[in-house]
């Protein structure tokens, strides 16, 4: 009789543990189909074809999804404003033909790594002394150091430190400071922080990090306190002047049957020529130049299947006359299925696709000859392995066709779009982000920032 009770228990308590792992089971599936079905990772692109107007596909498809960075939930409803006027460029350059070179001869040397880090580093920018990298460091206490790193010495001189990462810092070389933004309990604030942190100036709050770029000039932002009107930040003043004309009234319905739900104040990234005062804005699919009057004029990339093609980051060449573009052609909130890099003429408003072979382009950096340019592409493999290492290509935008990779080994990772390559002043040195990743798993071990040494010949 005891031994059929305790047979009776031991298969009471194998059905009770069949149902509790039922229920974790069911609990995980659960999980994963609600984080699957967060905004940023929503849906799926629909396939390629030919663009709306019948032409070759300006992009080749892939399957390497990303989350795009800062793109807003989408709902549906109707929207009556309107386009913007399309940007007039001269129909041919009218410099004076410069004689074609033809292919300049790069070395470029084994990396060497120059600065380390456990818990992540950013590369915001290249100093115009050719020795310095202005950085973002993460430290044990869940902060951001915002700091220069002297690559010859190695001295490291520390100007802020700030909650999050309130997208890249600008370096301001007129007055040797650094500007950022930094969250300050429910808001966040836009500062100006000088070396060693012995003074810190407030310039705005509830600015947008990710639309803060700066210049010779000053520095643009948008805040939720002023919407979509850009601020414009004078380093010879200290004041803030706002754009004549709020973007606002141009975001007018560009995904059919479906309009972007935009947060005024959040809702573009900026890109500011370095030496000029045109201003490139772009997100949630738009993308918008305005110079200095505010006059507003939009550039359309063409579509596929009805869906616009967007800008994910924007580099000016130094001269102002060109804008290497990383692009997508995905609904906002929706997956990102792949990206590609343009390049358009300032002048002539030619847009030139570059064939990279890479499913995603993480980050692109501009030569001083603004002729050539340094571009991440992931690797399909890597991706694969839910790692973002990287090839590193050479690009030459004479010859856009011939792309060849500068070094076999592999790059990247442990931070986010256009943190990852710095091309110093002078063309000599390459900085690229060459972390430590696990053999086992999709982990950084250690964060390195690496140095190419370049000659041309």
């Amino acid at each position: 009789m005891s031994n059929l009770k305790r047979t009776s228990r031991i298969i009471l308590q194998i059905f009770f543990g069949i149902v509790l792992l039922g229920l974790i089971l069911l609990t995980i599936r659960l999980r994963s189909a609600s984080e699957t079905a967060s905004p940023a990772m929503q849906g799926a692109y629909p396939g390629l074809g030919e663009t709306d107007s019948g032409d070759a596909l300006l992009f080749t498809g892939t399957e390497a999804p990303y989350p795009p960075p800062g793109q807003e939930a989408t709902q549906m409803v109707e929207n009556n404003k309107p386009k913007p006027p399309p940007c007039e460029f001269t129909s041919e350059n009218p410099e004076p033909q410069i004689p074609d070179e033809g292919l300049i001869d790069f070395q470029f040397s084994e990396p060497r790594i120059i600065f380390s880090n456990i818990s992540g580093i950013g590369i915001a920018d290249w100093l115009l002394d050719g020795e310095r990298l202005l950085i973002a460091e993460n430290n044990q206490n869940g902060k951001e150091i915002i700091k220069t790193i002297n690559i010859r010495t190695g001295e490291s001189v520390t100007f802020g430190e700030r909650i999050g990462s309130g997208g890249k810092p600008v370096w301001l070389e007129k007055l040797n400071a650094v500007a950022y933004v930094s969250l300050e309990q429910d808001h966040t604030e836009l500062l100006l922080s000088y070396a060693d942190q012995k003074e810190t100036q407030w310039i705005a709050s509830g600015v947008s990090g990710w639309s803060l770029a700066g210049n010779d000039n000053g520095l643009v932002f948008f805040t939720m306190e002023t919407g979509d009107i850009p601020q414009i930040w004078l380093v010879d003043s200290l004041s803030i002047q706002e754009v004549s004309g709020d973007l606002a009234q141009w975001e007018y319905q560009r995904f059919e049957g479906i309009s972007t739900s935009t947060t005024p104040g959040r809702t573009f990234a900026t890109a500011l020529q370095p030496h000029g005062y045109t201003m490139a804005f772009y997100g949630n699919g738009y993308f918008f130049l305005v110079d200095e009057t505010g006059y507003t004029c939009e550039v359309d990339l063409g579509s596929m299947h009805g869906i616009p093609i967007s800008v994910l980051n924007a580099r000016w060449s130094d001269d102002g006359k060109k804008l290497a573009l990383i692009a997508t052609a995905q609904i906002p909130g929706k997956i990102t299925p792949f990206s590609k890099l343009l390049i358009l003429d300032h002048v002539t408003g030619k847009v030139d696709q570059v064939p990279i072979p890479a499913p995603i382009i993480y980050d692109v950096a501009w030569n001083s000859n603004n002729r050539h340019l340094a571009a991440l592409g992931a690797d399909e493999n890597e991706i694969k392995k839910g790692k973002s290492q990287s090839i590193i290509y050479l690009v030459d935008i004479n010859y856009p066709d011939v792309i060849f990779p500068i070094s076999a080994s592999l790059f990247g990772g442990g931070a986010g779009e256009g943190w990852q390559l710095a091309w110093s002043p002078r063309g000599d040195k390459l900085a690229v982000k060459c972390p430590e990743w696990s053999t086992i798993e999709p982990l950084i071990l250690q964060d390195h920032i690496c140095i190419f040494e370049i000659n041309m010949k």
